[in-house]
């Protein structure tokens, strides 16, 4: 079990695995915490803070309809945000 940003950080550099976040009312916090520890630089290339629905839609191909139907903060919009970070990054996967 990781149980430290630090051991998080050795895990995806043991495995070769990179991560990007794709955020909105976090406001970039996630990656910000990642990116404070020592060799993070190794496992993130980059993330996305998509606060507007503009964004989410421009840069991580979130469809319109998505946010009419279920609300910015839906799990929907969720997945389709990872689903869309999966495909402009280098990430070795998404979570979702």
């Amino acid at each position: 079990m990781i149980s430290s940003l630090e051991e998080l950080v050795e895990f995806l550099k043991n495995k070769k695995w990179h991560i990007s976040f794709a955020e909105s009312l976090t406001g970039g916090m996630c990656a910000s915490t990642l990116i404070d520890v020592a060799g993070s630089s190794e496992v993130i290339n980059e993330s996305f803070v998509t606060y507007s629905n503009e964004s989410k839609m421009k840069t991580l191909n979130v469809k319109k309809e998505t946010i009419d139907r279920y609300s910015v903060v839906s799990e929907d919009v969720a997945y389709e945000m990872a689903v869309g970070l999966n495909k402009v990054t280098n990430a070795s996967s998404s979570c979702f």
